[in-house]
């Protein structure tokens, strides 16, 4: 197993209603983004781009450099090291492993655990792991352990190999962090002004907000997550970007059972009530950077049953001649290509159609009985080879001790090709 880098390039999306005449927002972030590199004590220029083809995109290229350990050694879990390599800071619940005495603004290497069985409050730990930054202390070891602090900060980063910026709470009106393939979905459902539209897994909200902005804000977009501390999530995402919700409805119910053709219940649609669905659907989510690559077996299956249970209710909700784009953050074919497979054999009421943009690759051959025009039609986001971070100096193609940034030749063009792993299919309604 190993630690999958993040993507080589942040991007952002441009609040299309906050910013329609393309104002010059890249000299807003890069502002902020020499403040940040200040306090990460990178000596570099921060680069800011629009994407070439997609106009609400901004796309930052990560810094790259050699960094050695330095101070004594702090262990934190999986998901905290891979929070670390996006650009986070260490927080109390996320340490397992710290040495004795250690004490606030003592100096210390991170490492996160890759093999073995680390507990928390253990004074050192001896199976494998990797070093991703160093950090100042920001508590002690007492104060975690002893005294039993259960929230807050507790390490400061101070230097990774990669840093890529964390700009969540910089112009929360005007800009959304979000990868590259979830801001392609919204475009290629292509939402139009005035019309129903539907994003059933809705959770976050990003691709949610999204959808709204391309709709400028006119028509009825129904959000659908079927827990409470989930739906209230998309509503904090709605408040933060100071948009208003008028004709936004968040709604907590299974999407599994919002169709009933009598429209009788509470969360009950008719059948073929939406101009557009959006099925972003629950997933392994092997696809996700950076990650601990664990294959589960057993849990891919039950997100297989669960993505037709979801898109049988999906197509029954679609006008004729209305859109469904199904989509995931996961690398397997059965829930990717499998899926569209068994979907276009199920349902004869849908095809395939052509996907606009079309940035990431097409879906694999030789798995299913689709055939080559049909796998030109799906859009498949590869992961790239994984790696370790001894390996991050190869992977970057650059030996440059000292920070870099825009190293790549062709930058410009590369944020579709180093992405998550994603897939996106789109089909139409005859």
């Amino acid at each position: 197993m190993s630690i999958l880098l993040p993507p080589l390039f942040t991007t952002i999306r441009v609040n299309k209603l906050i910013d329609p005449e393309k104002k010059n927002i890249e000299k807003e972030i890069k502002s902020h983004l020499q403040q940040v590199y200040k306090e990460h004590q990178l000596h570099v220029e921060p680069t800011v781009y629009r994407h070439a083809i997609l106009e609400d995109v901004c796309v930052i290229p990560s810094v790259r450099r050699s960094v050695k350990p330095n101070g004594k050694v702090v262990l934190v879990d999986q998901l905290c090291g891979m929070a670390i390599l996006r650009g986070a800071d260490v927080f109390v619940p996320g340490v397992l492993c710290m040495p004795k005495g250690l004490k606030k603004k003592d100096d210390v290497a991170v490492y996160v655990h890759v093999s073995g069985k680390c507990l928390k409050g253990m004074l050192k730990f001896e199976g494998e792991k990797m070093f991703v930054g160093n950090a100042t202390a920001l508590v002690s070891r007492d104060d975690i352990f002893k005294s039993k602090i259960q929230k807050g900060a507790a390490l400061k980063m101070k230097e990774t190999p990669f840093f890529a910026p964390c700009l969540d709470n910089v112009l929360p009106d005007k800009i959304f962090m979000q990868n590259l393939p979830s801001i392609v979905v919204g475009h290629v459902l292509d939402p139009q002004p005035g019309e129903m539209v539907l994003d059933m897994c809705a959770a976050p909200g990003g691709k949610l907000l999204h959808l709204y902005a391309l709709m400028n804000g006119k028509g009825k977009l129904i959000g659908v997550d079927r827990s409470l501390r989930r739906s209230n999530k998309i509503f904090s995402n709605i408040k933060k970007m100071q948009i208003p919700v008028t004709n936004i409805e968040i709604l907590t119910a299974d999407s599994r059972e919002l169709c009933n053709e009598d429209f009788e219940g509470d969360n009950k649609f008719k059948y073929k009530s939406f101009d557009r669905i959006l099925l972003d659907a629950p997933c392994s989510a092997l696809g996700q950077r950076p990650r601990l690559i664990i294959a589960d077996t057993e849990q891919i299956t039950s997100h297989s049953t669960l993505q037709k249970q979801l898109f049988s209710t999906a197509v029954k909700l679609l006008k004729q001649g209305g859109t469904l784009v199904y989509s995931t953050c996961t690398t397997t074919v059965e829930e990717n290509e499998g899926l569209v497979e068994w979907a276009i054999q199920q349902h004869k009421s849908i095809t395939l159609a052509k996907q606009e943009p079309h940035l990431g690759g097409f879906g694999r051959q030789n798995h299913t009985s689709l055939t080559p025009e049909q796998l030109k039609c799906l859009q498949f986001y590869q992961l790239p080879e994984a790696i370790s971070l001894d390996d991050f100096s190869k992977y970057t193609q650059t030996s440059n001790p000292q920070p870099t940034a825009g190293t790549c030749e062709n930058e410009k063009t590369l944020p579709e090709h180093d992405t998550i792993g994603f897939f996106i299919a789109k089909f139409v309604k005859a």
